[in-house]
């Protein structure tokens, strides 16, 4: 399924002729049949259906010019994507779903 997610997301770039999608193009998906959420809209930045142990997405915190951001993400020196923790609970079932990625090399979609 998660194969299915890039590939899906790949056809959507191929199409769109540009590297960065629109935000209502990177809802949900399909795949064999069942429809799958991409990505959290309800405040939450780790994005994790139910029925799935890992986490599929990550979404950082838009902050306007002059306000403090709610966490304390970033781009690393190595062009990497530094994301912390939703809340302060490491155990939190979406942290939990996002160290799973982590321990078992899973991709996720930024």
């Amino acid at each position: 399924m998660r194969a299915g997610l890039f590939q899906h997301l790949d056809r959507l770039i191929e199409r769109s002729g540009s590297s960065e999608l629109d935000w209502t193009a990177t809802g949900s998906f399909e795949f064999a049949g069942e429809r799958f959420v991409i990505r959290q809209t309800r405040g939450r930045g780790i994005g994790k259906p139910r029925n799935l142990e890992a986490a599929l997405s990550i979404t950082t915190a838009y902050t306007p010019i002059g306000r403090r951001a709610p966490y304390a993400d970033s781009v690393g020196p190595d062009g990497l994507q530094r994301y912390h923790y939703e809340g302060s609970d490491p155990n939190l079932h979406t942290n939990r779903a996002l160290r799973a990625c982590m321990e078992y090399g899973l991709g996720l979609v930024y």
